[in-house]
């Protein structure tokens, strides 16, 4: 077994090898010596420092960058390819990465979004993670049939840094109409808002609503000054609703026959 050391590289050498420019070895098969496949080019002008190879002996596995490599090939920093193969299959091109998938796109494992995600992050049970200072996931509809919906959405995850007192939440944002119409904030208490499957019934403050809707807690009405307009108890869609007049301290109710004082 040969081997030639240049700056600290140690290449195993099977077949026959030259030594060409300063600093490079061309190292060809044996079976054919003339021709350039499986030939191994290495020029040290201009190397960046760490950026040598290493080949161990023991265990046949080469480095780049990092003189034990514990894999068949262990490479310390980027890797530039244009594809990546297992076993014959193509798992990455380099035409996937740089512009759009144009079929299915298929994950079969978690799937980790941003800048904050780290090649050894432990995602546990989570299928997705998004892990980035500014969080946002938008549904933009590009509909153009006539009659067809086209609002677009947004879920939003926090304020920025850079808005006033910046609070942490959780939004569905109405992009089409620039409208916020959920939010719930950080650090909101165990059922907040609770919907019933049985029954469909809203619970808030509790998980075990009676009612259509059932309030633990206070409710609290709108004001008004006096009797309330007649337009607004003159039809039966609007039977029940309720509001009080602060001045009086009286309950307005609305019924068929119009407001109610209580």
């Amino acid at each position: 077994m040969k081997h030639v050391i240049i700056s600290a590289v140690v290449l195993t050498i099977i077949g026959s090898a030259s030594i060409g420019q300063a600093g490079k070895v061309v190292v060809i098969p044996l079976a054919d010596n003339s021709s350039r496949d499986g030939q191994l080019l290495y020029n040290n002008q201009g190397r960046v420092g760490g950026a040598e190879v290493y080949y161990d002996e023991s265990t046949g596995s080469v480095g780049i960058g990092i003189e034990n490599p514990t894999s068949a090939l262990q490479v310390n920093g980027t890797v530039n390819a244009t594809a990546f193969t297992i076993n014959g299959d193509p798992i990455c091109q380099a035409t996937e990465v740089a512009g759009p998938v144009a079929d299915d796109l298929i994950v079969q494992g978690s799937l980790g979004i941003g800048s904050g995600v780290a090649s050894d992050m432990v995602f546990g049970f989570n299928t997705m993670v998004m892990k980035d200072e500014i969080l946002r996931i938008l549904f933009q509809d590009t509909s153009s049939a006539p009659g067809f919906p086209t609002n677009d959405w947004r879920i939003t995850i926090n304020d920025l840094d850079d808005v006033p007192s910046p609070k942490s939440y959780f939004a569905i944002d109405d992009i089409t109409a620039g409208t916020r119409p959920f939010l719930i904030e950080a650090a909101a208490p165990d059922n907040a808002l609770f919907i019933q499957s049985s029954t469909g019934n809203v619970g808030i403050g509790t998980d075990q609503p009676n009612s259509t809707l059932h309030v633990n807690g206070y409710i609290q009405l709108a004001l008004t000054e006096g009797i309330p307009p007649a337009g607004d108890c003159d039809e039966a869609a609007e039977s029940g609703r309720m509001i009080i007049d602060s001045g009086a301290g009286l309950l307005y109710l609305c019924s068929d026959t119009g407001w109610i004082a209580k």
